[in-house]
């Protein structure tokens, strides 16, 4: 009886009971939403780039499933294709890639992991850093502003809040990776700092952890944090004035 009590016990602590109770927890909240402002609104776009997206990029095996599983890259062209066609700004913030460092900057187990990868190379760094080849013809134009580089998570962009507030606008679609670290980031980062976000919710991809899929584990935290929470189609629609 003690050995059947005890196996129940640590079922509900096994990491999928947890996930699962996490999912019960997060479809008993309301669905946030919000009324696009298109005047007012811009779309960013973080980490777009070879390190994370490319299958010759150091993150690529631990985001691997859900940049595919997503289709993040195609998703990431459409949003950008349509903030072309519209008007609306588009700002890039890219992840720091030193290439005269080797090793990975940051901290915990992410840092770790890419230290220890043999082809960590200047080289290699180096490339890891360039935005998606496929991105770039969106971004050639005065309505498209790369900021500078953040390091870990993206807390405290001062660079894209200042370019926010330049142009008055308070809302934002947010897309790009990874979702369980610098998407995440900037998304507190612009809740805190008082403008209404929308993430894009298969226009992103979190890296693994454990063998678990975390291309949607983060949903909990954006249904806690975003203004709404849109695919892309639905995204692309509300971006030309449609109502959905």
């Amino acid at each position: 009886m003690a050995t059947a009590t005890a196996h129940k016990t640590d079922e509900r602590r096994s990491p999928a009971a947890i996930i699962n109770l996490a999912e019960v927890a997060a479809r008993s909240l309301p669905c946030p939403d919000m009324s696009l402002d298109l005047s007012r609104t811009a779309l960013v776009l973080v980490d777009p780039q070879k390190g994370f997206l490319d299958p010759e990029g150091s993150l690529w095996p631990a985001v691997k499933n859900g940049v595919r599983g997503n289709n993040v890259i195609e998703h990431l062209e459409w949003l950008l294709d349509t903030a072309c066609s519209t008007g609306m700004l588009r700002i890039v913030c890219p992840h720091h890639h030193d290439h005269r460092q080797t090793e990975a900057v940051g901290v915990g187990r992410v840092a770790a992991w890419a230290n220890s990868l043999p082809d960590r190379t200047m080289e290699h760094i180096a490339k890891d850093g360039d935005i998606l080849p496929c991105l770039t013809p969106y971004l050639e134009d005065d309505n498209a502003v790369v900021t500078g580089t953040h390091r870990l998570c993206g807390l405290a962009n001062r660079e894209l809040m200042q370019e926010l507030r330049a142009r008055n606008l308070t809302q934002v679609i947010l897309a790009g990776m990874c979702a369980n670290l610098c998407l995440e980031g900037h998304l507190r980062d612009l809740v805190e700092n008082g403008f209404s976000v929308a993430i894009v919710s298969d226009a992103t991809a979190g890296i693994a952890i454990d063998g678990v899929d975390a291309r949607n584990h983060n949903m909990h935290s954006f249904r806690l944090l975003a203004n709404a929470i849109w695919d892309t189609r639905e995204t692309i629609l509300r971006m030309y004035g449609k109502n959905v």
